[in-house]
């Protein structure tokens, strides 16, 4: 469940310990040859109850980023709501993630900030989607100042579930020359259920109009945002 498979397009060696109140216990992956195999191993580095991965590139890995900066970049692009203040009171008021959840790149500590002032966002709406009247998320729109705020290759509003984002939409509208400005970020923990096994995506299959509860509310906040 933490892609250490994938890695292998990249990397020699993925070393992974868990620890939880019922369980403790770490892998560690290596190539032999072009056989992927993996052995048991004792948690050395954790404390506490958790997760780490280690990635060992391999000497001819051809990596998605160049500096630290750029590296940041990425993380926000993937993980945008935990870099938000708001966005984290949330998660810890669910109970997924401690308000002081934090990402450090190289030594540097990434502070979270706030999306509509990181972003110089004008014409806000923030807005709880509701099912059967009870909130399940949050979301926010707003106009950048810039194109392409969050990075070069995407725009839209920002569907993310746990953290993640998974994909950028505009719910088939076509908001012409200021869509690149167009920022959006909504986090639904039940999004979860329905994603695809790349996370890039989610299934719309299962019982009938179990996502569009989720999904509909988000598309008439932002047709009337727009």
């Amino acid at each position: 469940g933490v892609g250490a498979k994938v890695s292998f397009n990249i990397a020699d060696r993925v070393i992974t310990e868990t620890r939880s109140d019922s369980f403790t216990g770490g892998s560690k992956w290596y190539l032999q040859g072009k056989k992927l195999l993996w052995d048991n191993i004792q948690s050395t580095y954790l404390q506490g109850n958790g997760t780490r991965v280690q990635v060992f590139f391999g000497s001819q890995a051809r990596l998605s980023y160049t500096t630290t900066a750029h590296l940041v970049t990425l993380l926000r692009r993937h993980y945008l709501p935990l870099m938000d203040l708001k966005f984290l009171d949330m998660y810890n008021t669910f109970g997924f993630y401690s308000g002081n959840l934090r990402f450090i790149v190289n030594n540097h500590t990434i502070n979270p900030g706030k999306s509509t002032t990181d972003f110089t966002l004008d014409n806000v709406r923030e807005f709880f989607p509701e099912k059967a009247g009870k909130r399940f998320g949050y979301g926010l729109f707003g106009l950048a100042a810039e194109e392409y705020p969050v990075a070069s290759d995407v725009c839209g509003v920002l569907l993310c579930t746990h953290g993640k984002v998974i994909k950028a939409d505009f719910f088939n509208q076509f908001p012409g020359d200021k869509g690149p400005r167009i920022f959006g970020l909504v986090e639904i923990p039940q999004f979860v259920d329905f994603l695809t096994t790349s996370k890039t995506d989610f299934v719309r299959k299962g019982k009938p109009g179990d996502f569009e509860k989720l999904y509909g509310p988000v598309r008439e906040e932002f047709k009337a945002w727009l």
